[in-house]
């Protein structure tokens, strides 16, 4: 899980907490019933100054709220080899290391967060950040030849991070500046032509006017690998 949080208060009565994130003003509510598989037991020996790990997004319940989809406590972990985690930077260090020795398959089936689309019945939002992850999922696909990426976005559509629709041209979430920030003209032109609206100066769809002169020049770039702009509907 992403982020260092502590917990602020514990309503054991009722199976509900509030918890703050390291870095962040604002508390944020969890519950017991998203503790990490679900061990609503690990609930009932918190107390408030505990180290937690979590998740934020949101509920069905209150989807418009942030809040801990998943957490579990710093001390119910193994950190033998690591090192326990006592900030986020930490925290992040470890991540890191670890996401390193995991395998392409295992990355995949983080970044597709199965669990958060089951609680949202298949159809998640995509509103769950991990700074890390956005970062392996980023080199790994830059990493990829043009032939080898259409295959690696596939199976990553519908994934509930934003930062993977931003990365997916094919997406109506993409964000033109991280892709030309993360591949090469190539590489794009071979999942598909840029936009037509993409090209555009001014107006409301108008991104060009907010590039770099570097990325003007590889959107022309792709555009020409690419047979042109497409006009979407």
């Amino acid at each position: 899980m992403p982020f260092l949080a502590t917990v602020e208060t514990v309503v054991s009565t009722r199976g509900f907490g509030f918890l703050k994130i390291e870095g962040s003003k604002d508390e944020i509510f969890f519950h017991a019933t998203a503790a990490l598989s679900n061990d609503q037991d690990l609930f009932l020996t918190l107390k408030e100054g505990d180290r937690l790990l979590c998740q934020v997004g949101s509920t069905l319940r209150e989807p418009s709220k942030p809040a801990a989809v998943l957490w579990t406590p710093v001390a119910g972990r193994d950190w033998t080899s690591t090192g326990t985690p006592h900030s986020q930077t930490e925290l992040d260090r470890i991540r890191r290391a670890l996401f390193e020795k995991a395998g392409t398959e295992e990355i995949g089936r983080i970044v597709s967060a199965g669990w958060y689309r089951r609680k949202w019945k298949e159809c998640p939002p995509t509103d769950l950040e991990d700074p890390v992850l956005q970062q392996v999922h980023a080199t790994a696909l830059a990493a990829l030849s043009p032939g080898d990426l259409p295959s690696r976005l596939h199976p990553t559509q519908g994934s509930p991070f934003a930062f993977v629709a931003a990365l997916d041209p094919m997406s109506d979430f993409a964000d033109l500046s991280a892709l030309l920030a993360t591949f090469v003209p190539g590489q794009l032109a071979a999942v598909c032509a840029p936009r037509a609206e993409w090209a555009k100066v001014s107006g409301t769809l108008g991104k060009a006017r907010r590039l770099s002169e570097d990325h003007k020049v590889a959107l022309l770039d792709w555009a020409a690998l690419g047979s042109g702009f497409i006009t979407r509907t």
